[in-house]
C-alpha cells in the first residue's frame, strides 16, 4: 500500500544458480542503476514507478549501455 517506493539491492527471491548470481555485488549494483532509471522515468512521466511499462525501462537502460540479457 505504499506508493512510489522502489526496493533496490539484494531483496530478491531466487533458488540455485539464480541465488548464486544475485548475491554478488555487480548484480546488486545493477539493480540500483535500474532503480534509478525507473525513478527518473517516473518523474519525467509524472507517474509512479509501478505504472511504468517495463519495456520503456529496459529501452532506457539499454540506451545507457546496460546489457540486460545475454
Amino acid at each position: 500500500g505504499i506508493e512510489n517506493l522502489l526496493v533496490i539491492g539484494r531483496c530478491v527471491s531466487a533458488v540455485d544458480y539464480g541465488w548464486q548470481i544475485t548475491r554478488l555485488i555487480p548484480p546488486a549494483a545493477l539493480t540500483g542503476q535500474i532503480g534509478g532509471i525507473a525513478a527518473n522515468l517516473a518523474i519525467q512521466g509524472k507517474t509512479s514507478p509501478d505504472r511504468l511499462d517495463v519495456k520503456d525501462v529496459q529501452k532506457a537502460a539499454e540506451s545507457k549501455g546496460i546489457v540486460l540479457h545475454i
